[in-house]
């Protein structure tokens, strides 16, 4: 049996709502250190999915529907569900279109596992449900909408424009060298390279996405849909370049002119680089490596002030592209730890800065 035809189709009149979405995204790392690999749910999909085994619960509690179309793609585990009509599931539902509860997470046995030192790698899985929660293991996964028995979108995503639009996963590259140099549109050339291109038609798109923070997924074999690259083939490999982790992040708060991406999109993509903040300030053994919008949140004035959303933001970007123009210049190695202590004192300089 093949498994791209293994497709059933449950009667769904029963069931006012159809949710689809992704409960568990494959090749990065969770919170929990474990990495989900190719074909984990092949098996268990094939064997437990026609005899309905698999369910669909409410934050690993309590049962909630049923997939109705299961899948393995290149992603990850694809879902759509049929929701049965209770008035526990009505408020459930509630907070799905509104947003608050919009990722998901699965229930399952380690059948075949490689754990090495730091990362446990699951190769299968034995699957029993899966669920919406507000807190994943794994952030990448997300509901992408909720459709009625006519198939009509409730529109709690498509204003945020989130369906077809969304951040890249986290594929945890390693860090290239602190003073490597960074030209994103040199870069951006050996990475199509490095995939099969020029020729669109030869290029493994899912490798090219993996040096860009956010894509276009309505049209994910076009050039022009992937923004915010970070990363650069270094000696054969794709590494995240420190100066283009700052660069994006100078850009997602508005430098040079700023992105065009979805608004909803952008906390996602704050939080990708959020984690290659984490990797940088952990390998560089430097507490000073931090996310500028991290390092702006709750300040407080000395008269006790709040400052407000829109101030903080300002004082998050200038700080952004001190630490982004710090980095351009390059600084012999001898000199390098007198230049972070010059960084250091221009995060100190945010005090001086809430009063201008």
């Amino acid at each position: 049996m093949k498994y791209k035809d293994f497709e059933v189709e449950f009667d769904i009149k029963q069931a006012e709502y159809k949710v689809e979405g992704y409960a568990a995204i494959k090749n990065n790392i969770d919170s929990s250190k474990e990495r989900i690999k190719d074909g984990a749910f092949t098996k268990t999909i094939r064997e437990r999915f026609p005899k309905k085994l698999i369910k669909m619960f409410w934050w690993h509690r309590e049962p909630m529907g049923l997939p109705i179309h299961i899948e393995e793609d290149s992603k990850g585990l694809y879902t759509i569900s049929q929701v049965s009509k209770t008035p526990t599931n009505e408020e459930r539902l509630v907070l799905m279109k509104d947003g608050v509860v919009d990722r998901m997470s699965i229930g399952y046995d380690v059948i075949k596992d490689n754990p090495d030192d730091d990362i446990r790698e699951l190769l299968e899985l034995k699957l029993y449900e899966y669920s919406p929660v507000p807190i994943a293991a794994n952030e990448e996964t997300y509901i992408i909408d909720v459709k009625d028995l006519d198939g009509v979108l409730t529109n709690f995503y498509t204003k945020l424009d989130m369906r077809t639009k969304k951040a890249t996963a986290f594929a945890d590259l390693p860090l290239a060298d602190r003073l490597s140099k960074w030209d994103a549109d040199a870069a951006v050339g050996r990475v199509r390279k490095m995939a099969g291109g020029p020729n669109k038609e030869d290029v493994d798109w899912s490798k090219y996405a993996k040096a860009f923070l956010w894509y276009d997924a309505e049209d994910p074999e076009s050039y022009g849909a992937y923004k915010l690259p970070f990363a650069d083939v270094v000696g054969g490999t794709l590494k995240a370049i420190p100066k283009g982790i700052f660069a994006a992040a100078a850009a997602i708060q508005g430098a040079r002119g700023g992105v065009d991406i979805p608004e909803g999109d952008v906390e996602a993509v704050k939080r990708h680089i959020e984690k290659y903040y984490s990797k940088m300030r952990e390998e560089f053994e430097d507490d000073g490596i931090t996310a500028p919008w991290k390092s702006n949140e709750d300040i407080e004035l000395k008269e006790g002030r709040i400052l407000s959303s829109s101030n903080r933001h300002k004082i998050a970007e200038v700080v952004s592209i001190l630490q982004e123009l710090l980095e351009l210049t390059n600084p012999e190695k001898d000199d390098v730890k007198m230049a972070y202590e010059l960084m250091d004192e221009l995060k100190k300089m945010k005090a001086v800065l809430m009063h201008l």
